[in-house]
């Protein structure tokens, strides 16, 4: 269950380091001061926030996701600068630098990400929820090991929709490529 948090997170968790960046804000590694149990935070500029309701939209999607290959949130609060979300902590890192730095990537371990993936994927159509941003870097694994389950992060560019929704504007990384090209 996620629930919302109106105290400070800032509080109750202790910042270890950043784990990524993007367009509109900072993953942070952080250690519950309580428990010791490792979360990732998601901090994102309200201002950067174009329209507001996107983020909104995100959290309500998130809280709606109940998969074991995507990344679960538990807490969202917001203060006068950041929507921030508590979601779980992919240990394992992205899977392009997992693949990269593997001795031997075979294609029975490959079957086995896919596997994952496509079920994640499924699970959110399913659920009529479509991410729109799958790519290496939206896919983590949840530890270090070689048989580590991967995760699909980032759904800041998901949507719902309805069965009979088409949707027909490009979102996601493919529209850098495109703004690139038409240069």
């Amino acid at each position: 269950m996620v629930f919302e948090n109106n105290s400070s997170l800032a509080t109750e968790y202790e910042t270890l380091g950043t784990i990524g960046s993007g367009a509109h804000g900072k993953v942070k590694k952080v250690k519950h001061i309580k428990t010791g149990k490792l979360y990732a935070i998601k901090k994102i500029l309200i201002s950067e926030c174009n329209p507001r309701e996107d983020i909104i939209k995100e959290i309500e999607i998130l809280k709606k996701l109940d998969h074991p290959n995507i990344v679960r949130v538990y807490e969202f609060s917001q203060n006068a600068k950041y929507f921030i979300l508590l979601t779980e902590y992919c240990a394992g890192g992205d899977l392009i630098s997992k693949v990269i730095n593997m001795k031997q990537f075979t294609e029975h371990k490959a079957a086995i990400y896919m596997k994952q993936l496509l079920s994640a994927v499924s699970y959110c159509h399913s659920h009529s929820i479509a991410h729109r941003d799958l790519k290496p870097d939206n896919i983590a694994l949840d530890n270090e090991s070689d048989d580590s389950i991967l995760k699909v992060i980032d759904f800041g560019s998901s949507k719902a929709f309805r069965r009979d929704d088409k949707m027909k504007d490009i979102q996601g990384t493919v529209l850098i490529f495109i703004l690139i090209l038409n240069s």
